[in-house]
Order: structure tokens, then C-alpha cells, then sequence
């Protein structure tokens, strides 16, 4: 996905953008030389994915597979993680079915690479 690159100064209400770049080369280029924050955003983010007909969808999923929490939602925050012992998941798919099987997925991958450990016990409330 291309992205473009806004440089920004300042904070609240002394906030603004300094310059907006299609290239990542020529605003490191830029902040090296005049300063600023960079900040980085998808061009036309999701456009591709509607036009397959796919809606955002946010799984919570337990460590065994179980999908206490499901729903159909506006916007993703490419959102993952683990809260406890659920797995959080935003992801594009046709309907819940292919949520689910996404989201599950990601849960064997995780589990598998051993980046998903149970919780000690003191820390599950």
C-alpha cells in the first residue's frame, strides 16, 4: 500500500503540517535538514478492500477458539491484541464465518510461534 508522508510541528492548538510528501526518501530529507515530525498514512486506505465487497469486522476470540464477541464495524485501527487471555482482531472479510476463520488463523499462528502464553494465574481476575 503507497503511503504519503506528512511533516508536522508543534502540539494542540500550536499544532499544524509543514509539508506533505509522496516520498519517504525526500521527507527524511526534509526533517534532516528543517526539522519536524513525521507522520505516516495509506493512501486511499480500504478503497480496494470495499471494492471486493469486504467490511471491517472486530473478533474477540479466547485462546481455545471460542468467539465471545463479534461485530460489524466502520472503522479499523489495525487493531491486535491480547487482553488477557482474548485475542482482539480487526480484519476485513465477507461476512462473520470469514472473520472467525481470519481471526483463527492469526490465533494458531500465535500459539504455534509461542507468542501467545497463558497468563500466571494471579494475573486473571
Amino acid at each position: 500500500m503507497e503511503s504519503i508522508y506528512i511533516v508536522t510541528e508543534g502540539n494542540y492548538s500550536d499544532y499544524r503540517i509543514v509539508g506533505v510528501f509522496d516520498n519517504e526518501k525526500l521527507v527524511d530529507r526534509f526533517v534532516n535538514k528543517f526539522g519536524g515530525d513525521i507522520e505516516e498514512f495509506p493512501i486511499n486506505p480500504g478503497i480496494e478492500e470495499m471494492n471486493k465487497g469486504l467490511s471491517i469486522y472486530r473478533v474477540v476470540m479466547t485462546r481455545d477458539g471460542n468467539t465471545p464477541h463479534i461485530n460489524n464495524t466502520d472503522y479499523a485501527q489495525q487493531l491486535m491484541c491480547r487482553h488477557g487471555v482474548n485475542l482482539v482482531m480487526d480484519c476485513w472479510a465477507k461476512n462473520e464465518k470469514h472473520a472467525i476463520k481470519i481471526v483463527n488463523e492469526k490465533r494458531s499462528e500465535l500459539i504455534a510461534s509461542g507468542d501467545w502464553k497463558l497468563p500466571d494465574k494471579e494475573d486473571v481476575k
